[in-house]
């Protein structure tokens, strides 16, 4: 190979390699930024992920702790000076900073906020741009005992069955009468909501009012006329507003029937002679009910809807006065008495028998006087029960209620009391101690179970309250709802 050659091939392999070294560059240059970028993405998404992890960690955290807190101190001072309240922020052992911020809106916080529209809470996380937010609105009811029919709780403790204001005992009691407060209160309060402004009575009034002239005026009929009026009536339900319907001959008379229920609304219904009777389905509002001669009253709910008790109710607002042995009231819902329920006897041989779904009396009390077996699937409360015969049986669904006492201040023989529930009397004077049984022996049956009560701290047309047990006087029953 000659000189010539020899440089020629060496200029030839200096050009691959500049070319193979211009191609190696150009490669670097394409996949470098790629690398680059991948590896600040990574760090980027590394990053983001650390703070989405610690926003949400601590408002979870946080979040907890406040529903703990909430679980256990009721009371507004205690949530006033939750140490949460503010903003707090927290550095990392990396450096960073995440800050907390738990506020409240209204800031103040009162009984009158809480119990009213409610305070709503926030508690948020913020790291970097992420910001993790919970919402609760804190809302409750009052620590103060109430009467709830609509949600019935239990079961209670076995030794609190029994129920007074101070826990006074009779004497020859064996059985503990546990003491409370506010039980006089909280039971007059239900009975005058009956007639409230949102009371089963007052709608039914408002509801007889309003039907205008739908309401067949029958003030001067009697009892034949007024149920032929009903059986010509194409309405349904059927209205009628009678003065005095007196009844004067044996048998029951219907008034309605299931598929055709009946509003009455009439001054006074009487039972004049033995073996009377009065059947009606629908409802009755009436002054007063008299029978002397062993009369039986039926008001009977209809097939419509028998879940609503919209029908099957008796609402005297003065007076019941039943003078014989062997009387009957059967009233499918609520039998409410605006001043006085006596049921009464001078002969005492055969039981008068009483049901009702619920009964409430307003003003005086429910007297007992002859032999009788009363039996309510729910409850009973009045402002007072007296017992005055010699066997009494008594059984509720729930409880057996007096905003002031129930006493048997006579009467040697069978008595018998038994609540599913408690049984309660709230007042308490120098002669009357809530709860006063004279003459109380071994075969006396007085008892509650406990295992489903109305008398309960909080709870209203939403909810069930708690138990009076616990701390009600000075808390809150607050029910925390996720926004």
């Amino acid at each position: 190979m000659n000189e010539h050659e020899k440089y020629s091939l060496i200029n030839n392999e200096r050009g691959n390699v500049l070319l193979y070294c211009l191609l190696i560059v150009m490669v670097l240059m394409v996949v470098t930024p790629m690398v680059m970028m991948n590896v600040s993405t990574e760090k980027l998404t590394s990053t983001k992920m650390e703070d989405n992890i610690q926003v949400n960690t601590l408002a979870s955290s946080a979040m907890e702790e406040f529903l703990n807190y909430i679980d256990t101190n009721k009371t507004i001072t205690a949530i006033a000076g939750y140490k949460g309240w503010g903003i707090k922020k927290i550095r990392l052992p990396s450096g960073k900073k995440v800050e907390l911020e738990q506020t409240a809106v209204p800031s103040a916080v009162t009984e009158a906020n809480i119990t009213g529209a409610g305070i709503e809470v926030s508690i948020k996380a913020t790291s970097g741009n992420f910001v993790k937010e919970y919402k609760y609105l804190l809302k409750g009811t009052k620590g103060e005992i109430v009467v709830n029919p609509k949600f019935p709780i239990g079961p209670s403790p076995d030794d609190k069955l029994l129920i007074s204001k101070s826990g006074h005992k009779p004497s020859g009691w064996d059985a503990k009468v546990f003491g409370i407060n506010g039980l006089e209160t909280a039971i007059k309060k239900y009975i005058d909501s009956i007639e409230g402004l949102n009371g089963p009575y007052t709608i039914l009034d408002t509801q007889i009012k309003n039907a205008g002239t739908k309401v067949i005026d029958c003030k001067s009929c009697d009892v034949d006329q007024i149920i032929d009026e009903i059986k010509k009536s194409t309405e349904n339900p059927v209205y009628i507003e009678a003065n005095d319907i007196e009844f004067n001959s044996t048998g029951t008379y219907t008034f309605g029937e299931t598929t055709k229920p009946v509003i009455l609304k009439a001054s006074k219904i009487k039972l004049n002679i033995p073996g009377a009777g009065m059947e009606l389905f629908g409802n009755v509002v009436v002054g007063n009910i008299t029978s002397n001669q062993q009369g039986s009253l039926y008001i009977r709910d209809v097939d419509k809807d028998p879940d609503t008790e919209q029908y099957g109710n008796l609402f005297v607002t003065d007076k019941i006065d039943f003078n014989k042995d062997a009387d009957a009231i059967d009233i499918t819902n609520l039998l409410y008495v605006g001043d006085n329920f006596h049921v009464r006897s001078s002969d005492q041989k055969i039981t008068s028998l009483i049901s009702a779904g619920s009964i409430v009396v307003k003003q005086n009390a429910l007297n007992i006087d002859s032999l009788i077996q009363l039996t309510v699937t729910k409850h009973i409360a009045a402002r007072r029960i007296n017992f005055t015969s010699n066997r009494v049986i008594v059984t509720a669904g729930t409880d057996i209620l007096a905003s002031e006492y129930i006493q048997r201040t006579t009467g040697n023989g069978t008595f018998s009391m038994e609540a599913q529930g408690l049984i309660a009397a709230g007042g308490e004077t120098t002669s009357h101690k809530g709860l006063h049984i004279q003459n109380f022996n071994s075969g006396n049956v007085f008892s509650g179970s406990g295992t489903s009560t109305i008398l309960q701290c909080g709870g209203g047309e939403e909810a069930a309250g708690t138990s009076i047990f616990g701390d009600c006087s000075t808390g809150l029953n607050i029910e925390p709802k996720r926004r």
